[in-house]
């Protein structure tokens, strides 16, 4: 039974009980878990979607060079493995783990060691990559998709 449709806000429905299942975000669960440790993420056995931001610069950018070099930053495995620390979403940089994993803390080194964080194999041979979709296809999904919620 679908309940309803909902943006973020659906965090408080799973902390107090009134959905038991729900299409969450990863690191929105990690959050949680820290009040609730039987908040669980499940990735279906049919599958499901590995998803992250994108840095992207615009190909006619002023300031080009500092963008890229803003992304660099981001990229750096240091500033990686703090931004996962801090935010507790999927990292898109591998040696970032290494480094989370040497913290004093053990919080923090805890991390390194979440699949939510950094998808084992286990869990990366369940997920696939989104393929970009075409203006048209994109056109066609909204319309379905405004059907399904009412608009």
């Amino acid at each position: 039974q679908i309940r309803r449709f909902t943006g973020n806000d659906y965090t408080k429905d799973l902390v107090s009980g009134d959905v038991l299942a729900c299409q969450a975000y990863s690191g929105d669960v990690i959050q949680l878990q820290a009040d609730n440790p039987d908040i669980r993420f499940v990735v279906p056995e049919e599958g499901a979607e590995l998803w992250s931001d994108s840095l992207m610069i615009p190909d006619l950018a002023a300031h080009k060079a500092n963008a890229e070099r803003l992304v660099d930053y981001y990229y750096a495995p240091e500033v990686a493995a703090e931004l996962a620390a801090w935010v507790n979403y999927v990292c898109p940089v591998p040696a970032a783990q290494d480094i989370l994993a040497s913290s004093d803390d053990k919080d923090t080194a805890a991390l390194a060691e979440n699949p939510l964080i950094f998808p084992d194999a286990t869990m990366r041979s369940r997920l696939a990559i989104a393929r970009d979709i075409t203006s048209t296809e994109r056109v066609e999904f909204a319309r379905r998709w405004n059907r399904i919620v009412g608009l």
